[in-house]
């Protein structure tokens, strides 16, 4: 089972403690059950002094050792499993981390975020479950061993209705664990289809079919993962039935038939029934929490293959592989950027977009200007200019140095970037040391003075218009002091004034403190201030 498998990963002495003290807890429990079978055999023994006592004393201690070896169990079971999810977790983050933008867009943030959340929420909920069933498992082992020596017929037939039972959940478990699954894929279609009626809410507020429609995408995803989960339910619900009739049945064979089949066995009837009746409540404690256990397994699995997709598309020159380059690899500034007959192809999609072949030259302290109408390719060669599109063919090299395959994550660290569909962080990562007077004349600069303070690193406030957010990423990408600065259609969402102010102002001062811009731009009334334009035309590089 892949669940237990990912348990055992992080903490194997913890598991080790926690089936020993199951193992101590379900040994007194049978213990004290025998203790009890033996008073209950002799009322009187206490009174007359004859080992009743003693026996009493042993049932305490017992008793004890129960409280105490179940208690350090299920102390024991939520940390096993919170630290086998925060290693997966962190497995999971590092993953994504080494792949390359494509194949996360592949992917897709709705898998990601199902799995980062959901699913390791349903096996943080499995702790408990989990524990009471290992705790029964191990009472099981004992009261069977104890079945068997006051009553082997009993315990045979016990063991067949067990093995029956057990069966029954087994055959069904595929059935419920494809149902699961698809239940879980369609919880994510809805997690996505709600992120969109949110991020879309005000154009949906505008236009009642387009609400209408997109609320009914939502609604029928909802109502596909119900129909998965109850497809799961009424498969346990029949197993849950069928191993109370399996039980009820094996009881009414033990008092009812048995004796007519053997005379001898009507001695042992009583205790025999007793034994069982002992042994049903922490079978039952199990299969009670099957349910809990296959759906944790479910998304268990989803885990761990999200963790092997990203091993599998995981490239050489991730995090783990660059701690093993040296130094000469490493770059903090370069005198040209080359892209010889690149070509990068979207693929998979329909469309067999993308651009190419495409030659160009990129020297220190430049100031490009990217140009072109809508769809022509302009962001896909800043993706590949950028190194966060790894190119189809063609060669991409730094001072003669080839980028791809084992440069790509010291090249990237040249660069410093506002995209188009930019995410604003609201705490400056990888920025250490920022000098408060620089912070105070850039904030004077993008007329943020008043507005956001830097308070330990992190911005005070991130609730601001969309222009401004757009000059606070642009305050980030700054703080970064990287050699090239890639801007993507920046200044579309600036005032006309604030517009000016950028393009005749701002990036002259930009380029004074040592970097290299190149920004893509429909504003042709400041074409005149590049030094050179890249003009993009159908995914080639036109003029």
């Amino acid at each position: 089972m892949i669940l237990f498998s990912l348990l055992t990963r992080s903490d194997r002495p913890s598991i080790r403690r926690f089936f020993q003290l199951s193992a101590i807890s379900g040994l007194s429990s049978t213990y004290c059950f025998y203790l009890v079978m033996q008073a209950a055999a002799d009322p009187g023994a206490l009174t007359r002094g004859d080992g009743g006592f003693w026996a009493l004393l042993q049932f305490l201690v017992a008793l004890g050792v129960f409280c105490i070896a179940q208690l350090k169990a299920l102390g024991l079971s939520g940390p096993i499993v919170e630290h086998a999810i925060h290693d997966v977790r962190t497995r999971l983050v590092t993953g994504l981390q080494a792949v390359e933008l494509r194949d996360a867009e592949r992917v897709g943030t709705a898998r990601i975020t199902s799995a980062l959340s959901t699913d390791t929420q349903i096996i943080s909920q499995s702790a408990a479950p989990i524990a009471f069933a290992g705790q029964s498992l191990m009472m099981v082992v004992f009261a069977s061993a104890y079945l068997a020596i006051i009553s082997p017929t009993a315990m045979v037939l016990t063991l067949i209705v067990s093995v029956v039972a057990g069966w029954a959940y087994l055959t069904h478990s595929q059935v419920v664990g494809d149902a699961l699954d698809g239940a879980r894929a369609r919880s994510a279609d809805m997690q996505a289809h709600v992120l969109a009626l949110v991020a879309g809410f005000k154009e949906l507020k505008l236009s009642d079919e387009k609400a209408f429609d997109a609320r009914m995408a939502a609604v029928n995803s909802s109502s596909e993962a119900m129909t998965h989960k109850l497809v799961a339910h009424h498969a346990l619900s029949r197993d849950f039935v069928l191993s109370n009739l399996a039980m009820f049945g094996l009881l009414g064979t033990i008092v009812f038939l048995m004796p007519w089949v053997r005379s001898a066995f009507s001695e042992s009837v009583s205790e025999s029934v007793t034994a069982v009746m002992f042994l049903i409540s922490p079978l039952f404690g199990v299969l009670g929490a099957v349910p809990q256990i296959v759906l944790a397994n479910v998304s268990a699995e989803n885990l761990v293959e999200l963790e092997k997709l990203f091993e599998s598309v995981k490239t050489s020159h991730g995090p783990d592989a660059e701690e093993a380059a040296t130094s000469a690899d490493r770059l903090n500034d370069f005198a040209e950027i080359r892209l010889d007959d690149v070509r990068f192809r979207y693929g998979g999609q329909g469309a067999d977009f993308g651009i190419g072949p495409v030659s160009l030259t990129l020297r220190k302290g430049e100031l490009v200007f990217i140009t072109g109408d809508n769809g022509s390719g302009k962001s896909t060669l800043l993706k590949v200019l950028s190194g966060l599109y790894r190119p189809t063919d063609g060669r991409v090299s730094v001072d003669g140095r080839t980028v791809w395959p084992d440069r790509a994550t010291h090249y990237r660290a040249l660069m410093s970037a506002v995209f188009a569909d930019f995410y604003l962080f609201n705490q400056l990562h990888g920025v250490k040391n920022l000098d408060p007077e620089w912070c105070r004349q850039w904030m004077e600069r993008l007329q943020l003075q008043g507005k956001v303070r830097i308070e330990d690193g992190r911005f005070s406030s991130v609730s601001l218009s969309t222009g401004q957010r757009k000059r606070l990423a642009l305050f980030a990408a700054l703080a970064e002091q990287r050699p090239l600065l890639i801007l993507d259609e920046w200044a579309a969402d600036q005032d006309p004034t604030f517009r000016k102010q950028f393009y005749q102002e701002l990036l002259p001062v930009i380029r004074a403190e040592g970097r290299t811009i190149v920004a893509i731009t429909h504003d042709d009334a400041y074409f005149h201030l590049a030094d050179r334009r890249i003009h993009v035309a159908g995914g080639m590089v036109t003029s």
